[in-house]
């Protein structure tokens, strides 16, 4: 694990409550291109994307996650990020447990699809063209 100085924290991000911070920051590291995990515990695990940050952190008390297993977690929130490659990107979802919707949406400068990490939180990726 390379460690990368930061000049603080990101002006912008997304914040992710996991029930496995391990897991779920690792699947996120793997995913996106040029991420590198910064600073990581056994609660909290701070992911440096291109533009921004991913914070995946266990939940408060108090706060219970269902382990449905492939039932999406939506919210009225819907993070994106962009790929390399579309399909690539939709294998590797689903190998590492996580969904993805057959469907990719043509956008004015890229593809678009739904998909959904390994514990159901709901998100898109997008490959420019």
């Amino acid at each position: 694990l390379g460690r990368i100085k930061m000049k603080g924290p990101s002006k912008s991000g997304v914040f992710i409550y996991s029930n496995d911070v391990a897991a779920l920051s690792s699947f996120y590291a793997d995913l996106l291109e040029d991420a590198r995990i910064v600073f990581s515990n056994h609660e909290i695990a701070v992911i440096r994307v291109p533009d921004g940050q991913l914070v995946i952190h266990a939940p408060d008390v108090g706060i219970y996650l269902t382990e449905n297993e492939h039932q999406y977690r939506e919210s009225a929130i819907k993070p994106f990020f962009t790929v390399g490659n579309i399909d690539a990107a939709k294998n590797l979802i689903l190998e590492r447990g996580g969904t993805a919707e057959q469907m990719i949406y043509r956008g004015p400068y890229f593809n678009v699809c739904n998909v959904s990490d390994p514990e159901g939180n709901v998100f898109m990726i997008r490959e420019f063209f």
